[in-house]
């Protein structure tokens, strides 16, 4: 479990300036249960006000593990007590109550009712509360003085889902109920202790530094009893929960402790605005099996636009499973490429990479993903399992989760189909019939930037209802508190353009070509940068399965 990766993080990571990679998340619907394909467009993400990183870091963190523990527990087959047993057992609890103290003396309190789709947590006094049948959250931090009633993501959706809806067939993959963590490996004992024995399950998570814990179930009542969590190499900072499985819990943020007196900051978002992310998270979601070729320029173009590329990357994914494969580095010079005569860059790129050799980069075998740092041509590969990328990331249509900086333009859909559900934090503003965009939806989003001087972060999303909402222009720019907020009006800004659509069988509407222009000031004068990059997919594939089989583990 990710102790180091922050709930703060995931939900409210703004930057402290501006380049080219549009801020994301990704918003979950009933039928969103697998994701997009994303690219990355380098910028550094906007910075909000932060609410306390200790709770920020626990609260993602031990959730994820205790629940992703119980969600295995529910799936693991035994000859005593099958998973079935236990996930009936669970389901009929009418609240499931953990308590833990973790290193520092931070006490934390977690509440679960299956049937009602509730998920609290309080650390010390800071508060969240999920609803999942309305499909909100409320958020108490005492700095604010206030409550803030804001929309479920994408994450927050799967915290909430009820586990009646968990597939028995998929012990290891999924769901991710508490952020992106994974188990990537169990094992099931019984064990006597005090005169009793019990069911262990020993699992491990593919990312934190205590992501080794022990899940104790009772074989009497089929019910966890502890779980306890802690890294490989020591135990001096581990924790525990214990559960228990009280008949009443809290159904509102004042049960959990808020007080009564304090307003409440309504961010839901109009229903018109509601209706564009829903589209935007269904399209996503739509995009099924494929093989993507990426055509990038050799580096960025000062002044003047670059259409010569090269075939740099291949992306292959066949369910649960995904690779991507980057161009083989070797000691000749590579050729100039000159563009296709037909301007059919899907077919020149295909050619293209048939000339060249190409290295597995990253390899996701359904349970865990593994990186390799060797791309030499004539070298063994040097695979270890990533401790930044999760199997989920790659469809995730949140930039932030496993940016794959060494595969940088890999993430398409959260960049095409972000999630933009407003956040604490920032500002969200839908315009349903921009002037300068007819036919488009725009939303906007700001927020303060940590910086010396104030500063606002603004970002700009150009929206086609026609395209299953895909976004089809970014705006991103800087400017002072009170200065008139336009594009145009920012000294540095970036604009990303997306073109060329098409639509696959499924009804993934994905662009052809992506191009970025940055524009900032230089002792010089204003210096302007651009980049074009090309993807040529195909929808229908033949992808062998050892394709997927990573080479050599460490």
């Amino acid at each position: 479990m990710n102790l180091e990766i922050s709930l703060e993080s995931r939900l409210e990571s703004l930057g402290t300036q501006l380049r080219a990679r549009p801020r994301q998340t990704e918003r979950v619907l009933e039928e969103i249960r697998a994701s997009g394909m994303i690219s990355v467009i380098e910028r550094t993400p906007l910075r909000s006000r932060r609410p306390s990183r200790l709770f920020m870091t626990v609260a993602t963190g031990v959730a994820c593990l205790c629940v992703a523990g119980l969600i295995v527990v529910l799936m693991a087959p035994s000859s005593a007590v099958g998973w079935a047993d236990v996930a009936a057992t669970w389901q009929a609890q009418p609240w499931v109550r953990g308590q833990v103290v973790f290193p520092g003396d931070n006490e934390g309190e977690m509440w679960i009712s299956p049937h009602r789709q509730i998920w609290a947590f309080n650390l010390n006094g800071t508060l969240y509360f999920y609803d999942g049948e309305q499909r909100t959250k409320y958020e108490y931090h005492r700095s604010d003085r206030q409550i803030t009633k804001l929309p479920l993501g994408s994450d927050d959706v799967q915290k909430a889902l009820p586990l009646g809806a968990l597939s028995d067939n998929k012990p290891t993959i999924g769901p991710w109920l508490f952020g992106t963590e994974k188990i990537v490996a169990q094992e099931r004992r019984e064990v006597v202790d005090a005169g009793r024995t019990w069911i262990d399950f020993r699992l491990t998570l593919w990312r934190g530094a205590r992501n080794h814990a022990v899940l104790r179930v009772d074989p009497q009542t089929r019910l966890p009893v502890y779980l306890t969590a802690a890294s490989s190499e020591e135990s001096k900072n581990a924790y525990k929960w214990e559960f228990s499985y009280p008949t009443e819990g809290p159904t509102d943020i004042y049960a959990l402790g808020a007080p009564r007196d304090l307003p409440v900051v309504d961010c839901m978002p109009a229903t018109d605005a509601q209706q564009v992310l829903d589209r935007m998270a269904a399209t996503r979601s739509r995009i099924g099996d494929f093989r993507l070729i990426i055509g990038r320029p050799a580096g960025l173009v000062i002044g003047g636009a670059n259409d010569d590329c090269l075939p740099t990357t291949i992306v292959s994914r066949k369910g649960s499973r995904w690779r991507v494969e980057q161009r083989e580095i070797t000691s000749q010079v590579e050729p100039a490429t000159a563009r296709p005569a037909d301007g059919d860059w899907a077919k020149w790129l295909s050619e293209e990479a048939q000339r060249h050799s190409f290295v597995p980069q990253i390899i996701c075998d359904g349970t865990a993903v593994w990186e390799n740092s060797e791309r030499r041509a004539g070298h063994v590969g040097q695979w270890q399992r990533s401790g930044t990328t999760g199997p989920q990331d790659l469809l995730s249509g949140e930039d932030r989760l496993g940016n794959l900086p060494s595969a940088p333009d890999v993430k398409i859909a959260s960049l095409v189909y972000p999630d933009l559900t407003p956040k604490r934090g920032w500002q969200f503003a839908f315009d349903a019939a921009p002037a300068d965009a007819p036919g488009y939806v725009l939303i906007k989003r700001s927020a303060r930037l940590a910086m010396a001087e104030p500063m606002v972060g603004h970002e700009w999303y150009y929206i086609d209802p026609a395209k299953g909402c895909a976004v089809v222009r970014i705006e991103l720019f800087n400017l002072p508190p009170r200065a008139a907020v336009h594009p145009t009006a920012a000294d540095t800004r970036n604009t990303i353009r997306f073109e060329g659509f098409a639509s696959s069988p499924q009804g993934f509407w994905y662009p052809t070509v992506v191009s970025t222009e940055s524009i900032s000031p230089k002792p010089q004068g204003v210096q302007e940068y651009r980049k074009t990059v090309r993807y040529a997919f195909d929808f229908a594939p033949t992808l062998p399965d050892d394709l997927f089989v990573v080479g050599s583990h460490p």
